[in-house]
């Protein structure tokens, strides 16, 4: 029987219900949004690693595909035609999206995992600012890149991401924090996707993994303020661009998450 069976996503609902919600925690708005990755962080020396780096402590931000990277692919999806496309606009809507809804931006990175140890990661990241350095992103970021488009991606959007492969050291470089996570993901048929509905809540993945179910997360009602910021920086600029985002927005997420939740967790994420 697929996951994605009726009576089979119903059984997931009522698992998810016994167990995730008592795994959410209050959402705190100043630390990094980080993706909805069921992977923890790496086991590093923290306090050797550069400020821009994510620590445990700052693992209460909201989560959601890619961290920041889908309201930037939001926008850039969902441009006008003949809007004049490039990196830093792109970044500049992205970040203000963030600073309106007053949440703080975050992008992550893998140990490739387990198989890096914290002096070649420390390596790797002392040439973000003088090299273009390829920092290895979430499974989200993967599939944006993919030759294949599996998220369905318009022509103009495919041919922007082949332009710069590298988004992931461009947004540190630009101020964003990082999240270095490790190990390997869940198997398919252990894993859970969901939808937290929760106002001011997020998934704890630490407590999630203690109750013995890994899980991919979004908190949507965090993703509809950031997408309130992302129209209102969008409307400074185009107001048509504007108005797409308003009125395709949410939806384009929720497809793109389909895809993800289906390839990590084999199911459609489930709304909690």
């Amino acid at each position: 029987m697929e996951r994605n069976d009726k009576a089979n996503l119903m059984k997931l609902k009522e698992k998810t219900e016994r167990t995730i919600v008592s795994a959410l925690e209050v959402l705190k708005r100043n630390d990094p949004l980080l993706c909805v990755d069921d992977r923890l962080l790496a086991s590093l020396q923290y306090g050797d690693m550069p400020g821009y780096i994510i620590r445990p402590e700052e693992f209460s931000g909201a989560q959601m595909l890619g961290g920041s990277l889908a309201i930037f692919d939001i926008a850039l999806e969902l441009a006008p035609e003949g809007q004049e496309l490039d990196f830093d606009l792109l970044f500049d809507l992205t970040k203000k999206a963030h600073e309106y809804s007053g949440f703080t931006l975050g992008v992550h990175m893998h140990d490739d995992h387990g198989k890096w140890n914290e002096e070649t990661i420390q390596g790797m990241l002392s040439k973000i600012e003088n090299e273009d350095v390829s920092l290895p992103g979430c499974g989200y970021d993967g599939l944006a890149h993919n030759a294949e488009n599996p998220l369905g991606l318009s022509g103009r959007t495919v041919e922007f991401h082949k332009k710069y492969p590298n988004r992931i050291a461009l947004f540190v470089k630009n101020g964003v924090k990082l999240a270095i996570l490790g190990g390997n993901h869940v198997k398919v048929e252990e894993a859970l996707a969901i939808i937290n509905e929760e106002e001011g809540k997020t998934l704890d993945q630490v407590k999630a993994h203690e109750l013995g179910q890994p899980t991919y997360n979004h908190d949507q009602k965090a993703f509809e303020q950031i997408l309130g910021g992302l129209v209102k920086a969008a409307e400074e600029v185009n107001p048509k661009w504007a108005k797409n985002i308003s009125e395709k927005g949410n939806e384009l997420y929720l497809d793109w998450y389909k895809v993800v939740g289906n390839k990590l967790a084999g199911m459609d994420p489930v709304a909690i």
